[in-house]
């Protein structure tokens, strides 16, 4: 994924040197008699390099955040800055299958539901939400070129730079007891499988085991493999085999999404001043974050569902067929900037 990503970034950087060095080429050849300080002290005086800093404020698709910026010379500007993705929470639904037979689930989950409410006291839903919440946090570094005389109009070229870690999913707080059930089960079902006690010696009766064995284990179906594959718990599935997750050994169900530390960023811009003073400047940006490859979505288990899956369960299916897809995140900023001196 890095590698692609790096290689798209070259190609836009060539593209960049281009221009600027045909927008700043007239200036070179001007300056190629001149001695180093004279070339630096004209910069800074004529040229507005470096000779004052503005502070924006920026909210977008990328979050909300900060710009600052300083003149590199007539056509450039530097900007550095950092956007936080605010905190919202979309949810999902996952249900709870016993066995691998869905059309037998709902009346094996009855009665097995029922052993667990006397074994345990936990009442156990027939399904589980997931709470969803982006983690889009980047420091950004920016070349913009100036190409109009007014300065109003930009095109840019730079990066991203954050944690590969962009959004996360968790089971719901009030599932917990019916995750915990849920493992209790397990544990039940592995030792009745085994023909181990249950605990301290004591055994189910031949009746309550047949019933145990023939349900098979709770789990959550997620989807079909499209590979063979063995998961972090040792289980090993082949192509065609659902995948059933299990809750973790914190009794919880986890899912995070993955892209590129590095997202190199390509835009243009358009903004001028608001106020008399000019001291005041509102501008807007569009442009697109490339991702690399389509993110990785995980499971706790260690499951990738775009890449380990063929299909994904209905309830999730249009979150997976959305991240398949995302190989660059779109751009859509506002930014309102004060001239600082």
């Amino acid at each position: 994924m890095a590698t692609n990503s790096m290689k798209r970034y070259l190609i836009l950087s060539a593209v960049f040197l281009i221009v600027s060095i045909r927008m700043s080429g007239q200036v070179l050849i001007e300056n190629q008699h001149k001695s180093y300080s004279e070339i630096v002290e004209e910069a800074t005086r004529d040229k507005k390099m470096f000779n004052h800093m503005d502070l924006s404020l920026t909210a977008g698709t990328t979050g909300v955040g900060f710009d600052i910026a300083m003149p590199a010379g007539d056509f450039l500007r530097l900007r550095t800055g950092a956007a936080f993705m605010p905190h919202f929470n979309y949810k999902m639904k996952f249900d709870i299958q016993v066995g691998d037979d869905p059309s037998q689930s709902a009346k094996r989950f009855e009665t097995l539901s029922d052993y667990l409410k006397q074994m345990t006291g936990y009442d156990v839903d027939d399904h589980v939400d997931m709470i969803g919440k982006p983690t889009l946090n980047n420091f950004k570094f920016m070349l913009d070129v100036l190409p109009l005389k007014n300065k109003y109009f930009h095109i840019t070229i730079g990066f991203y730079a954050g944690p590969s870690m962009v959004a996360k999913a968790t089971n719901a707080v009030e599932d917990m007891t019916s995750l915990m059930a849920v493992s209790i089960y397990n544990n039940i079902y592995k030792k009745v499988l085994n023909e181990d006690d249950i605990f301290a010696g004591v055994e189910f009766p031949p009746a309550i085991n047949a019933k145990i064995l023939n349900a098979g284990t709770m789990g959550m179906p997620v989807g079909t493999f499209g590979r063979d594959m063995t998961l972090n718990d040792g289980r090993t599935f082949k192509a065609g085999d659902t995948y059933m997750m299990y809750p973790n050994h914190e009794n919880m169900i986890k899912i995070k999404m993955k892209t590129d530390v590095f997202k190199p960023y390509l835009g243009v811009g358009y903004g001028g001043p608001v106020s008399k003073d000019k001291r005041y400047s509102l501008a807007f940006e569009c442009g697109f974050m490339s991702l690399g490859e389509a993110p990785e979505v995980l499971t706790h288990e260690g499951v990738d569902l775009e890449r380990d899956l063929s299909s994904v369960a209905s309830q999730i299916k249009s979150y997976v067929n959305l991240v398949k897809h995302m190989k660059v995140y779109p751009v859509l900023d506002i930014r309102v900037t004060r001239k600082l001196f």
